[in-house]
């Protein structure tokens, strides 16, 4: 990641980021989220998560840590706002 310079998207095993909370929704990175945060079903809920979505930004040397669902929501999200701009 040295020579880089737009962010970078990574999948990792969860069990690195166990203490951390997602980016994305707040929770526990081990603990259940939904997977539809605007649906209420506890069928929607992912309770077994073996990777998270992390953000990598070169310039300030941070990390961002989500969901690996979470991270997917947030890029599509973004990709929308982006369309509705253009």
């Amino acid at each position: 990641m040295k020579r880089k310079r737009s962010v970078q998207w990574v999948i990792m095993p969860t069990a690195l980021f166990a203490d951390d909370d997602c980016g994305v929704c707040g929770m526990n990175m081990v603990a259940p989220y939904r997977l539809n945060p605007s649906e209420g079903e506890a069928s929607d809920m992912v309770t077994e998560g073996d990777t998270v979505t992390i953000q990598f930004y070169p310039k300030t040397k941070r990390l961002g840590v989500s969901h690996y669902y979470c991270g997917w929501g947030a890029l599509i999200r973004s990709i929308m706002d982006l369309h509705d701009r253009l």
